[in-house]
């Protein structure tokens, strides 16, 4: 039983994290505050509730539609809350990368052949994997492993 609880404390975390990365993202543009971090976040549950409906159903394509585009949210605004904050306590992470994802075009346009590569790419990819991480990894652990609490506490009783 303290495994389990152990495990969903973990997943409970790392969902919890995303959601914060997704709130401090959407509210990027326009500011935190008490009102936007509410609506970030409920944001955040209705994206995630999102996602977990339609796993189950990623076969047929127009949910396989759905289902990359609410990644790609997650992502993305995993992304944009998630590069401040590492370029504040881990500056070795970021580098030289610009902190406005919308400035890594010459990322783009680099790696279509009409520019060098920027030297910041490493970094880049590096977060993205990091955001991509998050968003799919959090969804997914804390139903796994909230699913095998309850499991193991009916066990119990």
């Amino acid at each position: 039983m303290l495994g389990e609880v152990f495990f969903f404390l973990l997943g409970l975390g790392v969902w919890l994290s995303n959601a914060s990365f997704t709130v401090l993202g959407i509210t990027a543009p326009v500011g935190l505050t008490p009102l936007t971090g509410l609506l970030g976040f409920l944001f955040h549950v209705l994206l995630s509730r999102a996602e977990l409906s339609l796993w189950y159903r990623w076969r047929d394509p127009w949910y396989l539609l759905l289902l990359v585009s609410c990644v790609l949210v997650d992502v993305g605004t995993t992304l944009v809350g998630l590069l401040p904050l590492a370029a504040q306590w881990f500056p070795w992470l970021v580098g030289t990368t610009p902190q406005n994802v919308l400035d890594w075009g010459h990322l783009v346009t680099a790696l279509g052949g009409t520019t060098s590569v920027p030297a910041w790419w490493p970094n880049a990819l590096l977060l993205v994997a990091m955001s991509f991480a998050f968003a799919l990894g959090s969804e997914r652990l804390l139903r796994r492993f909230s699913r095998g609490m309850v499991e193991t506490w009916q066990i119990l009783r």
